[in-house]
């Protein structure tokens, strides 16, 4: 079956068929037209879909936005996926299920569902977030740090330097404020991250697989000590799976 997957998130809006999920297309959000992005990710849709599942983290509007282009391009109705409170054995751990992001509880549900032990995800996008599972199935709730371009953002933003796209972050003393903007938020991240794993490490009895995945994650990755394996199409994985229920 051709399914159509497409994750909308706060930056970027992103598509694969569940067929080939190593082949994934993207578009990020320019002058806060995200219908213009959403038009282009669709009319790179190399054949029609039979189903077409949806992800969205952003507003109600994008969502309703793509339902009307599905309807429109393929007739297709869209499956819009939401976090509940339990996939099998994996139990949500927010007091609210639906509040926690579905791009975190797909994450979570793939990871579970190939591993069923303890496991700790890293989501990489506009936002950091490290979710972990215990060995039973419990998801312990989660932590969010800003991503790398919001920290960054923020700074230029409330300093009123001037910003300089270029960026050399290989080495951890910069000579120029671009670079060690660049550098400083890289590391103060990584630091959040990697005293975090150690805590988590501690608490699920030091077996704990850690996943990383999301548009950042090859680049954290050289940051964090502990072993993390990447897996660039793990929200796919779970969209796949949450869809099938």
């Amino acid at each position: 079956v051709c399914v159509l997957l497409i994750d909308v998130g706060n930056s970027r809006v992103k598509a694969a068929y569940s067929t080939e999920l190593n082949h994934r297309w993207a578009a990020t959000y320019q002058d806060g037209d995200r219908q213009r992005e959403i038009d282009g990710v669709l009319a790179n849709c190399q054949r029609r879909p039979r189903q077409v599942v949806l992800s969205c983290v952003s507003d109600q509007q994008s969502a309703d936005y793509i339902q009307h282009r599905s309807m429109e391009m393929w007739g297709v109705d869209v499956v819009r996926l939401v976090s509940s409170q339990r996939f099998g054995d994996l139990v949500n751990g927010y007091t609210e299920p639906s509040q926690l992001g579905i791009d975190r509880w797909s994450g979570l549900v793939a990871a579970w569902h190939q591993l069923r032990g303890a496991v700790i995800v890293v989501g990489c996008g506009t936002a950091i977030t490290v979710d972990s599972v215990t060995a039973a199935g419990l998801h312990l709730g989660g932590v969010i740090f800003p991503g790398l371009r919001l920290a960054e953002e923020s700074f230029y933003g409330a300093t009123g330097v001037p910003r300089v796209c270029s960026a050399d972050v290989r080495q951890v003393y910069a000579h120029d404020t671009a670079s060690a903007v660049a550098s400083g938020v890289r590391w103060a991240i990584a630091g959040g991250i990697n005293e975090l794993l150690k805590r988590l490490d501690v608490e699920l009895g030091g077996a704990a697989n850690i996943w990383i995945t999301g548009g950042d994650a090859a680049e954290l990755q050289t940051y964090i000590d502990a072993d993390a394996k990447l897996i660039e199409d793990l929200v796919y994985q779970g969209m796949v799976l949450l869809a099938e229920q």
